[in-house]
């Protein structure tokens, strides 16, 4: 027994070594280096950090990046600039599957054929996250002209434990204010960070305990439910409690900066719903869209440009079925709309 382990593992440590060696050859999602690096409550990239995605275990839509002087994946280095507008949001805005030239921060640029545009986009991010990238891009920055673009899950994941918080958040019982945090990387998991074995599995094929669990009970289970086409439609819950009280958090952080400056809220909705048959407006969101307009915040619905694109052309507004985020004419949709809008006094 032990002579035939002896064996076969010089056999399996060769076969991992020539698996690792592969990947690294191949464009496998490697290590971002997030962390607090440029302000305690805004997570970022080291200031010029190069590093490669993709999407699924094909390794689709390649990209090699590198973060600018802020730690952002942005167009332009940031420095003071008072007529600049910054694009605030969440992996929307990084837009990181599209090339430079396609991604919203470079498309609103040209749409608005004048100022440039700081794109501060953070993939796991959510409505009380921007206003810390507001405030550091006008206080550090001073720029006074904001877009915040939100997609339809920013507002209840301002609460704390949804796995999209980085700074501030609501706790989920009380609905007081925290602070959650992602924890610094110990040493090992910095160093697990450069292997592209890891990277494959973990990133690009997702492969975890709970998750392999889960679709082992699923296999095993008859599915019972209905085909898709006999399916009732599935309600759209009510906007929450706790969503207002997300809402009054975001207003009551974001009220210092209206004196000064010009914030523009456009809210996604579902643009990947058009090919369905189904509306771009969600409906569950007219109280979070009221409450702002009550408040004297502007608030742009993208849905109506969402629909007459759609419309018009008959082409995806998103990446893929694997991938819901915007494609290149989805991007310049709402670049559009958000340049139109800009333009008005």
């Amino acid at each position: 027994m032990r002579r035939a382990f002896t064996h076969v593992l010089p056999g399996m440590l060769a076969l991992l070594a020539a698996l690792e060696l592969t990947l690294q050859a191949l464009p496998v999602s490697d290590a971002t280096m997030k962390d607090y690096h440029l302000d305690p409550m805004v997570l970022s990239y080291p200031a010029g950090h190069g590093w490669t995605t993709s999407i699924g275990w094909d390794l689709r839509h390649p990209q090699r990046h590198q973060a600018n002087n802020a730690g952002f994946l942005a167009k332009h280095d940031f420095t003071p600039d008072a007529q600049a507008v910054a694009l605030i949001g969440d992996s929307l805005v990084e837009a990181s599957a599209l090339p430079a030239a396609d991604r919203p921060d470079a498309q609103l640029e040209r749409a608005l054929a004048g100022p440039a545009v700081y794109g501060l986009g953070a993939p796991g991010s959510s409505l009380l996250d921007h206003v810390e990238r507001l405030r550091l891009a006008h206080d550090r920055y001073g720029i006074r002209r904001f877009v915040i673009l939100l997609e339809n899950g920013d507002v209840a994941q301002g609460l704390c434990g949804s796995g999209n918080v980085q700074g501030p958040c609501l706790d989920r019982q009380d609905l007081t204010p925290r602070t959650e945090q992602q924890p610094p990387a110990g040493a090992v998991k910095r160093l697990l960070r450069h292997s592209a074995l890891l990277n494959y599995l973990l990133g690009q094929l997702k492969l975890s305990g709970p998750r392999l669990w889960q679709q082992a009970v699923k296999q095993a289970r008859p599915d019972m439910s209905p085909p898709a086409a006999l399916a009732a439609p599935r309600a759209e819950p009510p906007w929450s409690a706790a969503e207002q009280a997300v809402t009054e958090a975001f207003l009551q952080r974001l009220r210092p900066y209206l004196a000064d400056s010009r914030v523009l809220v456009a809210i996604e909705s579902r643009h990947d719903a058009l090919p369905a048959g189904g509306p771009a407006h969600i409906a569950r969101l007219e109280g979070f869209r009221a409450r702002l307009q009550e408040a004297g915040i502007e608030v742009l619905d993208l849905a109506p440009a969402f629909e007459d694109a759609w419309h018009r052309t008959r082409l995806p507004l998103e990446i893929g079925p694997y991938d819901h985020h915007f494609n290149a004419l989805g991007v310049r949709t709402l670049a559009d709309a958000i340049a139109a809008k800009l333009r008005t006094p």
